[in-house]
């Protein structure tokens, strides 16, 4: 039996998506993800991030410069990131690996692109963070707004699945206690943030 990871049992996922190399993209997408993350370092003891699938690093860069980072990503985008800024700790996302410890995981718009969410989620909770920021594409705000299918497979041929918002909340909720959710409506995405179960 296939797992759906909380999503209805007549989606149709992609069968193979096509990587998407981020590591040349600015500030285009997932904006308010940071601006979030960057929020709740703002209102809580937060020492050290990890940003998980974190493509040009701008953004990272951009609003936790102050703070002990690391960014986890894909070859090529770990070598060009290791070039342009070698001052900074780059990693290769394996799932398989023992990653470092951070107070507050972000990980925007990754979990649609992995085959096996649970194992980006069990490889975010082995980071023991104290705060997790979660993003992804809405497929209700993508099947209300843009008219794509509520059953899939993703238009976006670089996404194997999408969540609606309720889903989402239940797949996450499995894992991690849910502080927030937000809709965000101009990039037809949604945000958790969520902290680890004792």
């Amino acid at each position: 039996m296939k797992k759906m990871y909380c999503i209805r049992e007549d989606y149709i996922i992609r069968g193979k998506n096509d990587f998407l190399d981020t590591s040349g993209r600015s500030d285009e997408y997932q904006n308010d993800v940071y601006v979030y993350a960057k929020k709740i370092t703002e209102s809580h003891d937060v020492k050290t991030i990890s940003d998980v699938g974190c493509g040009s690093a701008y953004k990272l860069l951009k609003y936790f410069k102050s703070f002990e980072f690391n960014g986890y990503d894909l070859e090529p985008t770990v070598t060009l990131l290791k070039e342009r800024f070698p001052e900074n700790d780059w990693i290769i996302s394996d799932f398989n690996s023992t990653p470092k410890q951070s107070d507050l995981v972000i990980c925007a718009d990754v979990i649609e692109h992995v085959d096996d969410p649970d194992e980006l989620i069990g490889f975010i909770m082995k980071m023991n963070p104290k705060h997790v920021v979660l993003s992804t594409p809405d497929r209700d705000l993508l099947y209300y707004k843009l008219g794509r299918s509520i059953v899939g497979p993703p238009a976006n041929k670089h996404h194997i699945r999408e969540w609606t918002f309720d889903e989402f909340r239940e797949y996450i909720g499995r894992y991690f206690n849910i502080i927030d959710q937000v809709k965000i409506e101009h990039e037809y995405g949604q945000l958790i943030y969520c902290t680890q179960k004792k």
